[in-house]
């Protein structure tokens, strides 16, 4: 009988470890930083960024200015970024992609993670409508810093920079 006690205790045990998703995620000096701060793009900056490029692969000037209303109003629908551990699931890493200001804002959720050397970030965003998550995304980290967190999609040519909202 009690070998039997032994053996339910044990199942019931690891079942909970596995229904509680196993230990807490400990981040990195680099996970920290980068979940320390609610990140926003920086329209303005990706525009001039992308107009470097132009200028220096052509010999084209490009002077796009957001000012304004115009400018405001790209502020308001940049895109912020928030990542940290998921407080429903501590061994996980999630994060939220926010368009918008509330109330008018769309959030998209979904998990993060480094590649081994921390110089790649993997978003895997959950797609409601298919109630599954999306093919993994990649983002080369440019560079990370309490100002600054500059990311260049797999694939693309120009950055996406953010700065701390």
């Amino acid at each position: 009988m009690n070998k039997i006690s032994n053996v339910l205790t044990a199942t019931l045990i690891a079942v909970l470890f596995i229904a509680c998703g196993g230990k807490e995620v400990k981040l990195s000096e680099k996970g920290k930083l980068l979940s320390s701060i609610n990140w926003k793009l920086q329209a303005q900056e990706v525009i001039n960024e992308a107009t470097d490029k132009l200028k220096d692969s052509t010999g084209i000037t490009a002077d796009i200015k957001l000012d304004g209303d115009v400018g405001d109003f790209m502020n308001f629908l940049a895109e912020t970024l928030v990542f940290g551990i998921d407080s429903t699931d501590p061994s996980k890493l999630s994060f939220s992609r926010t368009i918008g200001e509330y109330p008018f804002s769309s959030e998209t959720i979904g998990r993060w993670e480094f590649n081994e050397n921390e110089t790649i970030l993997i978003l895997t965003e959950w797609n409601d409508t298919k109630n599954a998550p999306d093919p993994p995304v990649k983002y080369e980290i440019k560079e990370l810093t309490a100002e600054k967190l500059v990311l260049l999609k797999e694939g693309t040519q120009s950055p996406y920079i953010y700065r701390p909202k």
